[in-house]
């Protein structure tokens, strides 16, 4: 492996062992009697902000509230019963990183929906996720989840959120403040994603709670479908009938930091937070990692024929930690769930060892935002190492198999191929880059089939990244075989 690329680990470790003591949620974290009660501001501050003094270097930076935020459990016992350990671990792998800081605590988890598969046919599936909750959240720790299109019934309104009320929460939407910080969730009325003018409204009132006690404070929201042309995902995957209710709502607020789901896009990228009149983050997927053709800036055409690497699962593997200070700064890691580890950054050219983080110092000033779309105006374009080439790996009739060495950029995302006949005819294939997908590797194949015996093609192979910049590509040509 050579010393610039990047080193995701995505080995299993074991299953961290928890007693069930330690881990009960009380009866009342959940059941309906107490959930209204929990819709209500819980908890105190325990850090007055004022005295704190300034900081001035960042490993001084020290929490006063942690967070852990996921997406698309999906749980599903009769199906695919892996969805629900996969659940646990993540929730247990959220404690193994908090007990080993020296602020111990989890103040928060939160789930931003898609929280079973398929409950219509599948019906114990909400007892499932309420019992993998009981069992595995502990006391000190404000729990909140919210309804995703998987959550209902055939993407219907009725049904699924009884079933959810019945078993999980009687609160579809909710709200709880902290250690003096607030958090506030919406829950889909349909599979479109829509929110109605009320629940917008009832988060305006309570953002507007927090801001009036300190307006830099973040104000963290939740929801399961992406604002439009937010974050990578958001272009092919958000709330269809409501992103404009949504960014108006949260556009009267920049200290909002807002986190959703459904996409099931990769966290590991940096386009996996972005920064407008608010933030807005991906959760971090436990159910597959998914690819976004329609994406504004790195799209590819409908139609076109991409290869998904089969490793794309292991890549669902990766949630958030939040963390804030006495002096509002945010700091956002990405978690692996198998490992309890922090995730690396998302590039093959920095040091293996650098962890991603998302800094955020002045949450309420949009002037002192840095991850906002101007960053493509200054990306790098992808490239290949000095004297790459496409290497002939098989030829038959009517294949060739290529390989290449994996592009080197901050945020690799796909491999363009160009496939040009003797006629100048040209076909383009998709594969995607299995860094997007959590394989590190120093090459990567493809399968170009479907071709003419005996002919002569010419293959080009374009690196893209995740901003829709393309590299200086490479070039060979190649013959089939006879038939």
């Amino acid at each position: 492996m050579k010393n610039w690329k990047k080193i995701l680990s995505f080995a299993l470790s074991a299953m961290f062992a928890l007693s069930c003591a330690s881990c009960a949620v009380s009866d009342a974290t959940l059941n309906k009697a107490d959930a209204n009660k929990a819709n209500t501001q819980t908890t105190t501050p325990t850090t007055d902000t004022t005295e704190t003094p300034e900081e001035t270097v960042e490993d001084e930076f020290t929490p006063i509230f942690r967070m852990a935020v996921m997406s698309d459990v999906h749980v599903t016992p009769k199906y695919n019963p892996t969805l629900g350990a996969n659940f646990e671990k993540g929730i247990k792998a959220a404690y193994t990183y908090a007990e080993a800081q020296e602020y111990k605590t989890l103040d928060a988890l939160v789930v931003t929906g898609d929280l079973t598969h398929s409950p219509e046919n599948d019906t114990g599936s909400y007892q499932s996720y309420r019992d993998i909750v009981f069992r595995n959240v502990k006391r000190e720790t404000t729990y909140m989840d919210m309804l995703g299109n998987h959550d209902l019934y055939s993407n219907e309104t009725t049904n699924g959120r009884d079933d959810y009320m019945d078993h999980v929460n009687s609160n579809l939407d909710q709200y709880h403040v902290v250690k003096g910080f607030h958090l506030i969730s919406l829950s889909t009325k349909n599979g479109n994603g829509q929110v109605i003018r009320s629940q917008a409204n009832w988060m305006s009132e309570k953002m507007a709670i927090s801001n009036a006690e300190d307006p830099n404070k973040p104000i963290f929201t939740f929801q399961h479908q992406k604002i439009a042309d937010t974050v990578y995902g958001s272009s092919g995957w958000n709330a269809s009938e409501s992103s404009g209710l949504l960014m108006d709502t949260f556009n009267q607020y920049p200290q909002v930091i807002n986190f959703s789901g459904h996409s099931h896009s990769q966290t590991i990228t940096t386009r996996s937070i972005w920064q407008g009149g608010f933030t807005a983050l991906e959760s971090g997927p436990f159910a597959s990692v998914g690819f976004d053709i329609a994406d504004r800036y790195a799209g590819i055409p409908a139609e076109a024929a991409f290869e998904v690497p089969v490793a794309k699962d292991a890549a669902a593997g990766y949630f958030r930690i939040v963390e804030v200070d006495a002096q509002n700064r945010v700091r956002i890691y990405t978690i692996n769930r198998e490992t309890a580890e922090l995730s690396k950054t998302p590039s093959t050219l920095d040091d293996p060892n650098e962890v991603c983080v998302f800094k955020i110092d002045e949450p309420g000033n949009p002037d002192s935002f840095i991850y906002t779309d101007a960053r493509k105006d200054t990306a790098a374009a992808p490239y290949f190492v000095e004297g790459a080439a496409i290497e002939v790996l098989e030829t038959t009739a009517t294949s060739v198999q290529v390989q290449c060495p994996q592009m080197l950029d901050e945020s690799p995302l796909y491999y363009r191929l160009d496939l040009t006949d003797a006629d100048g005819n040209v076909s383009s294939r998709y594969m995607i880059d299995q860094f997007y997908h959590g394989v590190n590797a120093d090459t990567e194949t493809y399968t170009l089939s479907g071709l003419t015996a005996a002919t002569e093609y010419t293959v080009t192979i374009t690196p893209v990244n995740i901003w829709g910049i393309e590299g200086t590509a490479l070039t060979k040509t190649v013959t089939t075989a006879n038939a």
